[in-house]
């Protein structure tokens, strides 16, 4: 506690600093921001501050997310948005498609898993959509299992295979209206991909899957448990090629 304290005391000099010799602020304003972001995520780990629900699944925090689609070293990805923003002129006439790409940008940027954009919804693993309100208890992201049925009829035979794929969605009025800076954006978004891609939620402070914060992004922790989570869906699918 005592050297909570002393950060607090620390961010508050500087940030008297900060006031009183503008040409330090931009200099300052990193160092504020982490320090800033540190103690409240500090305060949260002690149970000092009520943390803001951010992300909320249908299915339980503890249950593994692997069970929505299998982790592979190459995935597909389809981007769409909410019907609803091009025909209903009470809803906002924009998605959040550059915070999805960014997301998946963020993502490809770790090396373990390659995501590739695909135009056919229907052949994607991971759909990352945009929706009005309609996500359970007030989140502003959820990712679920979205199964469906392929149908190919030929001269010979019909066949049928039934296929699973991700479905992560935010929701861009809560977004908007709970004030979310564009690098929150894309930590919610980089969360509801990590789900896409079998990561369940977090109790680690520094994890971009802990669904009590918005602050930290892709965290060395996260690519760790991706890259196990990889390993051990290779060795799954080795195994049941040589049964």
């Amino acid at each position: 506690m005592k050297r909570l304290i002393h950060w607090i005391i620390f961010v508050a000099l500087l940030a008297g600093v900060y006031v009183y010799r503008q040409p330090l602020q931009q200099k300052l304003t990193p160092v504020l921001t982490t320090w800033a972001t540190r103690i409240n995520a500090t305060l949260r780990a002690k149970g000092l501050i009520q943390p803001v629900k951010v992300n909320s699944d249908q299915t339980t925090e503890t249950q593994s997310q692997q069970d929505l689609v299998q982790t592979k070293s190459t995935m597909t990805y389809y981007i769409g948005h909410y019907k609803n923003f091009q025909t209903d002129q009470s809803q906002p006439q924009t998605n959040l498609t550059s915070v999805w790409q960014a997301a998946v940008a963020a993502w490809n940027r770790q090396g373990v898993v390659k995501l590739v954009q695909t135009t056919d919804q229907s052949k994607a693993d991971i759909i990352l959509e945009t929706r009005p309100q309609t996500i359970a208890n007030n989140a502003v992201g959820l990712t679920q299992e979205r199964s469906q049925t392929i149908t190919t009829k030929s001269a010979v035979k019909t066949t049928t295979e039934t296929t699973t794929q991700a479905v992560c969605k935010l929701d861009l009025q809560r977004i908007t209206a709970g004030g979310y800076t564009a690098v929150e954006e894309t930590n919610v978004a980089e969360h509801e991909m990590g789900h896409a891609l079998g990561l369940s939620h977090s109790s680690r402070v520094a994890s971009v899957m802990n669904p009590s914060n918005r602050e930290y992004s892709i965290q060395p922790y996260d690519v760790a448990k991706l890259k196990q989570l990889l390993e051990k869906e290779t060795q799954k699918a080795q195994a049941n090629s040589q049964s």
